[in-house]
């Protein structure tokens, strides 16, 4: 972003990114991309490249980062992540969130010995492409190039739902042309989302003692119940999700 500076390092099993403002050196906003707490393996994990990709609304920034969640592990990733960087400086941004995520596995028994991240293609429309070439031990390697969904539902969605724009959001999943961006192979986007970031938007504004806020908790909660049964498993992670924020509520939502 040319106003922003992107880093990413490692530390023990943990990856991290965090987006600095170039002109004062501020910290603007951080990404756990993986976390030791959950993740430990014992080996460190290993960044390949960061490469800022084009977002889908000039109030945000996205990047690729490919890497490793071990060093000893055969199988690398590349993610997608997109930052809010519009708002006054100093001011609470909403977290960076997940667009793609690419797994990379070695074809046959070569061993990855490093990833290249690059922009797109000269002519590509869609937002959050890039290239990628691997490197392996072998000495062979191979060139491919990721292209993001057509009309960049999936960025957008995550963009909306970040900056609590939820009815746009749903209108987007109720809109025509999203039945690829609901099951792709590296993103999708479920109605749940929309529900658990509503619920917890009613749940961060305080008192939810009005008729009106209580039955807008409540239907958020029959969606969120209704998408674990048919939205698969991540229906079930927004439902497990909203019950963690109620089981920490009110003292750290």
């Amino acid at each position: 972003h040319n106003e922003m500076f992107l880093l990413s390092a490692t530390l023990k099993s943990s990856i991290k990114m965090w987006l600095v403002g170039v002109s004062d050196l501020k910290l603007c906003s951080d990404y756990i991309i993986q976390d030791a707490a959950t993740t430990f393996t014992g080996n460190k994990p290993k960044i390949y490249a960061l490469e800022p990709v084009s977002s889908c609304d000039n109030r945000a920034a996205a990047a690729a980062i490919a890497f490793k969640s071990s060093a000893a592990s055969a199988d690398a990733c590349i993610e997608v992540i997109q930052m809010i960087t519009s708002g006054e400086r100093g001011s609470q941004r909403p977290a960076p969130h997940l667009v793609y995520r690419v797994p990379i596995t070695p074809k046959l028994d070569q061993e990855i010995r490093w990833i290249d991240l690059a922009s797109a293609s000269a002519g590509t429309s869609n937002k959050y492409s890039f290239r990628y070439k691997l490197s392996y031990n072998s000495g062979i390697g191979e060139c491919v190039s990721f292209r993001g969904d057509e009309g960049d539902v999936i960025g957008k969605f995550r963009l909306l739902l970040a900056m609590g724009f939820f009815d746009e959001a749903d209108a987007i999943l109720a809109s025509s042309g999203t039945s690829a961006a609901t099951s792709s192979q590296y993103g999708s986007i479920h109605g749940s989302e929309v529900a658990l970031y509503r619920f917890r938007h009613i749940l961060n504004s305080g008192s939810i003692s009005s008729a009106e806020i209580m039955e807008e908790a409540k239907e958020c909660l029959r969606r969120l119940s209704a998408g674990a049964v048919t939205g698969g498993d991540l229906g079930v992670k927004c439902l497990v999700e909203s019950s963690n924020i109620l089981l920490s509520w009110p003292s750290t939502v």
